[in-house]
């Protein structure tokens, strides 16, 4: 009988052949988590997926953020909610009350009132 093994050839065919198969495991593995973040909303296309909503504003949020994703004017938040602070926009919601020591969810609701007031007008 030959010895199959011993034959370079062999060698080289099974050396391609698993990562031939290696390779299209790593690409099903993929295309699967592909999909099933498509599916799950991540991957959207079209406008829905750059329209911003302002129930998506958080404390941690600076204004300047908040004006960059919104298309507000530069002092609209800071007319809207009487920021005195000289460090608005470079100023976070957070910050904002604790500068005020107030809650951050009260002016985290004024802020998004706001926005939705500018947005309804637009």
């Amino acid at each position: 009988m030959k010895n199959y093994f011993k034959r370079p050839k062999f060698l080289q065919w099974l050396v391609l052949f698993l990562c031939v198969a290696a390779l299209a495991f790593c690409l099903g593995w993929l295309f699967r988590d592909f999909m099933g973040l498509r599916r799950a909303g991540y991957m959207r296309r079209g406008k829905e997926a750059l329209a911003a909503n302002p129930g998506q504003i958080r404390t941690w949020m600076t204004f300047r953020y908040i004006n960059l994703v919104f298309h507000l004017p530069a002092d609209y938040l800071k007319d809207a909610l009487d920021v005195a602070d000289a460090r608005y926009p470079n100023l976070s919601i957070s910050s904002l009350a604790k500068s005020q020591k107030t809650d951050g969810n009260q002016i985290l609701q004024k802020t998004i009132k706001a926005v939705e007031g500018l947005k309804s007008v637009q």
